[in-house]
């Protein structure tokens, strides 16, 4: 293994990424060191990603699509809620004004900079950014819907292989050898079916 501080990569252990998703426990990646939340949340997400890309399911690609536009909505309200803070608390030039105000229309959040800066701020807070909040809670519905009934207990998961392929899986298997095994395990369920069926 290389010299690494944090799994960032499929090459984590199987078992701590099913606990990560169990616990929510975003400091389970670390191997050594202290690192920054975002940091750890980036490398999630990427190993997350890669999980469900490689599994050629497409039910999860849906989901993962959905926690996209989720973590985008969020964005944009992170963003517009720091912009209309510095908008409402600095005095700025009328110039920054305009060039924030450009900004934030890109977001599709109008604010006209001759208004007056506390009325056009409490406008947008109160209309734009709440529609923004519908819609991540429609978003996280819809992704609780996807993900209704979806087993994610590594244990489960390992029986199931098991079981199919006829084998024992390493306890300390990586991310990237389980998900092989468990496309493997996939694609004899298939013969074994269709065999079935004649």
């Amino acid at each position: 293994m290389k010299n690494i501080e944090y799994w960032e990569d499929l090459q984590i252990p199987a078992r701590l990424f099913f606990e990560i998703i169990e616990t929510s426990d975003l400091n389970l990646l670390v191997i050594k060191f202290k690192h920054k939340e975002d940091k750890l949340k980036e490398a999630w997400e990427k190993i997350y990603d890669l999980y469900y890309e490689k599994r050629n399911d497409s039910k999860m690609a849906h989901v993962l699509e959905v926690q996209k536009k989720m973590r985008l909505t969020q964005f944009k309200i992170d963003i517009i809620k720091d912009s209309l803070r510095v908008l409402i608390t600095l005095n700025l030039p009328k110039e920054t004004t305009q060039t924030i105000c450009k900004s934030l229309r890109k977001l599709g959040i109008k604010i006209d900079p001759n208004k007056p800066m506390n009325e056009e701020v409490l406008n947008k807070l109160q209309i734009d950014v709440n529609n923004l909040k519908i819609q991540l809670e429609t978003e996280a519905e819809q992704l609780k819907t996807l993900t209704s009934g979806v087993k994610s207990s590594y244990e489960d998961a390992c029986v199931s292989i098991e079981n199919t392929l006829e084998r024992t899986i390493s306890e300390d298997v990586s991310l990237a050898k389980f998900i092989s095994l468990e496309n493997s395990a996939k694609e004899r369920s298939k013969i074994i079916q269709s065999k079935r069926n004649k």
